[in-house]
């Protein structure tokens, strides 16, 4: 177990520093850019830690997130693709109904 120790510890120190360092970069991004560009409010370290780590949720969330899209591009485009033409194939669909209930609603009405 003693040989373990240097790796537990070399991460905690790694994980403590990203915890406490990204936030701190996002917030300085964040404070340049932002309110100058879209007229948004500046945030303090504490809301870019909550923003990151929501972000970071949801993300992961989604379809595995932003590690999936990074591991296999092609996959992901080729499912993109997928999902895109099955909802062309919702939306004729959709707009084929509407039609109908439009016939209808104009037969009514005459």
């Amino acid at each position: 177990m003693d040989f373990l120790l240097p790796f537990v510890t070399q991460f905690v120190l790694i994980l403590l520093l990203a915890m406490f360092i990204v936030p701190g970069i996002f917030m300085v991004a964040w404070n340049i850019a932002m309110p100058t560009i879209l007229k948004l409010p500046r945030i303090t370290y504490w809301q870019a830690f909550s923003f990151l780590l929501v972000v970071s949720i949801l993300s992961n969330s989604v379809n595995g997130g932003l590690i999936r899209l990074t591991q296999n591009p092609q996959n992901t485009l080729s499912t993109i693709h997928e999902d895109v033409s099955e909802l062309r194939k919702d939306v004729s669909l959709m707009r084929s109904q509407v039609d109908a209930l439009e016939r209808r609603l104009k037969d009514l009405h005459q």
